[in-house]
């Protein structure tokens, strides 16, 4: 019996200890980590998340030397307490401006955190480039220009066109821009060019040149229309992350336009 009621007491012991153990555990798991205090300036500590936090936002370099920005950090804290020392966390401004900028980081958290759960699927985005395939299709110009100061210049020019002169020859002998390389401007897209260059371009038929003076910011031009080529559009996994990355900001425009749609909104100013 002695033997029994023993045996049972040093059970409900261990019982009890391991219990103890299980408890203390759990206790330091939800326990947040202990920040290291690396300086104590005035009372104040400076702490390795604070150390680490500055770190982060550093590029390669000296800057990066730890001696260096705990220095910075004591030379920040001694700032920061001679400006509460002297009221400027109770002016109306400085607290107007805190409250903005803590409504900026709310917002940008938000933001960041909404468009994390607005991800794509493969489908989704394969169906997206499928639709916009055509518009990925561009079309390139091969041209060169004489680029003149006046239109009077440029109509010169033109005429002495008229009359059989050679362009890369003129170009070389008159004009304002690449006139080393004949004013060969290469191949280029119509998005590359001012809008009005790219537009008299886009008229022009292969081997011509345009008839009257363009003008834009640089000048007068005559352009010459050499070639015309399309470009095949990039494949969908070159472009995949450009699409995702569209559809997201999409996805998070129409997530905003919901919050107004079902907000109450009252627009008190009447300007």
């Amino acid at each position: 019996m002695y033997i029994k009621s023993k045996m049972f007491f040093n059970s409900m012991i261990l019982g009890a200890s391991l219990v103890g153990i299980s408890l203390q555990a759990i206790a330091e798991a939800n326990q947040e980590p202990v920040d290291t205090v690396l300086v104590v300036v005035n009372g104040n500590p400076i702490t390795q998340s604070t150390y680490d936090r500055i770190l982060a936002g550093r590029p390669a370099g000296p800057n990066r030397d730890r001696k260096t920005v705990i220095d910075e950090l004591i030379k920040r804290e001694l700032v920061l307490q001679d400006a509460i020392k002297h009221g400027l966390d109770k002016k109306p401004e400085i607290i107007t401006e805190l409250a903005t900028l803590r409504e900026n980081l709310l917002v940008g958290a938000d933001l960041k955190a909404v468009a994390e759960t607005l991800s794509s699927s493969d489908a989704e985005l394969q169906k997206f480039y499928t639709a916009h395939l055509k518009e990925m299709i561009t079309t390139e110009y091969k041209a060169r220009h004489i680029l003149l100061a006046t239109s009077d210049e440029a109509t010169a020019i033109i005429g002495e066109l008229d009359k059989g002169a050679d362009f890369s020859k003129l170009a070389k002998e008159k004009s304002k821009d690449n006139a080393a390389e004949g004013g060969d401007l290469g191949w280029f897209n119509s998005g590359q060019m001012v809008k009005p260059f790219s537009e008299a371009v886009a008229t022009l038929q292969k081997g011509k040149y345009t008839d009257k003076p363009v003008q834009s910011e640089f000048g007068w031009h005559v352009i010459l229309l050499e070639d015309v080529r399309e470009t095949p559009p990039p494949s969908f996994d070159k472009v995949k992350d450009r699409i995702k990355m569209a559809m997201q900001r999409t996805k998070l425009q129409e997530y905003i336009q919901n919050l107004r749609n079902e907000a109450k909104i009252e627009i008190k100013d009447k300007d």
